[in-house]
C-alpha cells in the first residue's frame, strides 16, 4: 500500500520526468567509462546530504510531535491512574494518531513535495556539473 501511494506522490510531482532528465545529464556531462571529481565535489555532496537529512525531518515532523505528545500524555495517565493498562491504551492510540497525522498532512506533504524535488534537480545538477570527465 506504501508502496502505491509512494508511486502515485513520485508520478503526480513529475519525479519521473525529474528523473530522466538527470540520467540524460549524468550521460551527457559523464560520459561511462571517463574519470571524474573536481574541486568543491564533496562540500557539493554534504550540502545535498544536509538537504536530504533536513527535509527527511521536515516530512517526518508532524508524526513525531503528535507521538510525542501522546507518549507524554499516557505517561502522566499511566502515574495517575496505575491500575489502567496502559499499554493497551497506547498503542492502538498511537496508532491512529499516527495515521490521523499522516492523513492531515498529505495536503502539505503535496506542496513540500515539490519544492524539495526541486531543490533535490538542483543539487544533483550542481554535483554533475562538477563531475566533468578528465
Amino acid at each position: 500500500l506504501l508502496f502505491f501511494l509512494a508511486s502515485i506522490v513520485f508520478l503526480s510531482t513529475d519525479g519521473h520526468h525529474w528523473l530522466l532528465h538527470a540520467l540524460w545529464t549524468s550521460w551527457r556531462l559523464v560520459p561511462p567509462g571517463a574519470q571524474w571529481g573536481g574541486p568543491g565535489l564533496f562540500e557539493q555532496i554534504v550540502r545535498a546530504a544536509t538537504t536530504m537529512f533536513v527535509a527527511g525531518f521536515q516530512i517526518a515532523a508532524p508524526v513525531v510531535a503528535a507521538l510525542l505528545l501522546a507518549d507524554l500524555a499516557l505517561g502522566i495517565v499511566a502515574r495517575t491512574m496505575p491500575q489502567l493498562n496502559i499499554f493497551v491504551v497506547g498503542l492502538p492510540l498511537k496508532s491512529f494518531l499516527g495515521i490521523g497525522m499522516v492523513l492531515l498532512s498529505l495536503s502539505a506533504y503535496g506542496v513540500l513535495l515539490r519544492v524539495l524535488l526541486r531543490e533535490v534537480q538542483a543539487g544533483l545538477e550542481g554535483i554533475l556539473y562538477l563531475l566533468p570527465p578528465r
